[in-house]
């Protein structure tokens, strides 16, 4: 009977050991509308990211619609150091390393294009994870999502519209500060 107790608690423990490492990381692309002409930065997400120390990732899109310029490590990656490489137009390979480990749900790498298509082409764009490892140097189980980038009208989507309203906001910010000028010295 001792010897049935000791097999099915070896078991469990196995089976609880092998659900926790199989959940692994999601990485992911949304798909999105940028303006024709711009340029548009757009995010790889991940989820369920525990002390990750590195991920080596692909990114494919149509070139005919995106031109890849640069990326950049996400607000997720406090201490990391990303590197990529243009192999050829539509492919893109990174890889992404912090001595910290990354941990949570968020903005893992920072892609931008230039948006070279016509109003209303797309291109699906994927991402292909091949490897993650935590800091512990193991293999982490993981996801790779992609999306589909539409081209919309110039001025629309991710890239375009944070420029326009900080511009607005100085712009308020120097009339309000003139009126105010203005009302204190007619006192």
């Amino acid at each position: 009977m001792m010897k049935i107790t000791w097999f099915i608690a070896l078991i469990a423990v196995i089976a609880l050991v092998c659900t926790v490492s199989a959940a692994g990381i999601v990485v992911k692309i949304d798909g999105q509308t940028v303006g024709a002409g711009g340029k548009a930065v757009i995010p790889v997400k991940v989820t369920g990211a525990s002390n990750l120390g590195g991920v080596d990732l692909t990114v494919t899109y149509d070139p005919a619609v995106l031109k890849f310029t640069k990326a950049a490590q996400g607000a997720l990656s406090t201490n990391g150091m990303i590197e990529s490489n243009e192999t050829h137009q539509g492919t893109v390979l990174m890889g992404l390393v912090d001595s910290q480990g990354i941990t949570g749900d968020g903005n893992l790498v920072d892609l931008s294009f230039d948006v070279i298509g016509a109003q209303g082409s797309s291109s699906q764009i994927n991402v292909i994870v091949r490897g993650a490892y935590g800091l512990d140097l193991k293999d982490v189980a993981n996801q790779g999502i992609g999306g589909t980038i539409t081209v919309g009208p110039p001025g629309s989507g991710s890239g375009s519209k944070t420029p326009l309203s900080i511009v607005a906001v100085i712009i308020a910010l120097i009339v309000f500060g003139m009126v105010a000028i203005k009302t204190k010295h007619r006192k």
